[in-house]
């Protein structure tokens, strides 16, 4: 997992595969390596979106991912793709102030610390995840009341790490 403090946060960026955009992320799949640029370069040309966009990607009911995406991860300069038809799990988190220890990109072992969670009651809750995988995604729920989160965790054969070119 990555160390992080809350003030080194770097948000990640959300590309997607058919979006028209300004910013494109050009993936080379056979190199496993990325180039960001401003126009498509590459037949596989994912572009640009707001990552809090980001929910429309998945279908909940099923565990399905129903666009190619990648998430570029700024603290490790690198990015992960995931592919259309991938399958997750969702492990939520819920409560009134939540405290991230796993990331985007990161693997966590079945058991491993995933968040804290601060309830109502002012305890401290651990959630952990039930599964081995790689945390795809961080669903925010911004219309609830506190926070609540939801962990997207997929296969690690589901994710291709990309590096940058160059």
């Amino acid at each position: 997992m990555t160390e992080y403090k809350p003030a080194d946060y770097l948000f990640p960026e959300l590309y997607i595969k058919g979006k028209v955009s300004g910013r494109y992320m050009n993936v080379d799949l056979d190199a496993k390596r990325y180039v960001i640029s401003s126009k498509p370069l590459h037949p596989l040309a994912l572009g640009l979106e707001a990552y809090e966009e980001g929910f429309r990607l998945f279908n909940l009911d099923e565990g399905k991912v129903r666009e190619t995406y990648a998430i570029l991860l700024p603290w490790r300069k690198e990015a992960i793709l995931v592919e259309e038809g991938s399958e997750f799990l969702i492990v939520e988190a819920h409560g009134v102030q939540v405290n991230f220890i796993a990331r985007e990109g990161d693997l966590v072992n079945e058991g491993g610390i995933l968040a804290y969670v601060l309830t109502g009651k002012g305890e401290t809750r651990t959630l952990r995840s039930p599964v081995r995988g790689v945390v795809i995604y961080i669903l925010w729920f911004r219309d609830e009341p506190g926070q609540r989160y939801a962990y997207l965790i997929a296969n690690e054969d589901s994710v291709v790490v990309l590096k940058p070119s160059g």
